[in-house]
This record gives C-alpha cells, structure tokens and sequence, in this order.
C-alpha cells in the first residue's frame, strides 16, 4: 500500500512576528506485507513553514519512520521501530538573528496484547 498526501495551510502566527504563518507539508507511507505476517512500513513527512507578509520566521521539519512489526498470537504482537526527526528554526530581524537545529533518532521495541 501506498499514500502521499500535500497540504498547505495559513493560520495566525502565535511566535515569532505578527501575521499569519503559511505551512506546506508533504507526505509518504509505503507499507509492504511480507511473509507469514511480518509487515513493513515506512513514512516520511516534510513541512516548511514560513511567517507571512514579514517573512522573517522560518521552520522545517522532517520526521520519517521505519515499522517492522509481527503478531505472535491472535492476541500478542510485536512492533519494532525506528523514528528520525529533523528540525530547523529560523528567526532573522533586527532584535533577534539566528537558528535553532535538532535532530533525534530513537529505536523502540514493544509487545502490544490485546484482550478479545
């Protein structure tokens, strides 16, 4: 399965400088089954976001995920994870110059079970 979904939004700015802030966003997720249950999926998202009509505050985001995850019962399943986020901030103005850059990695093992 495959789904790619855009959007783009314009909404009051709370941070930064008065105005309203455009966002564009792009997103994939590709998910594959493959044997006896096992199922792979991967998404990826990007975002940029920029104050508007003062074009002095700027955000990027990106975050991608990668599930393996396996059912070992009718009822217990497993999922292992990997997520990726990329955040940038950036503010230029008289008063106040500079970014903000962070980027984090997590992996994450859990066993879910479900009462039927």
């Amino acid at each position: 399965t495959a789904t790619i979904t855009l959007s783009r939004t314009i909404s009051p700015s709370i941070f930064g400088t008065l105005g309203a802030l455009v966002s564009n966003t792009v997103g994939v997720s590709v998910g594959h089954s493959l044997e006896r249950g096992l199922r792979l999926t991967g998404t990826i998202n990007y975002a940029h976001n920029q104050s508007t009509p003062v074009r002095s505050t700027t955000f990027e985001n990106m975050t991608s995920q990668l599930l393996l995850s396996y059912p070992l019962s009718r009822t217990i399943s497993t999922t292992l994870a990997y997520d990726y986020t990329r955040f940038l901030f950036t503010q230029s103005g008289q008063e106040l110059t500079g970014s903000f850059l962070m980027n984090k990695s997590a992996l994450t093992l859990s066993v879910v079970f479900t009462w039927k």
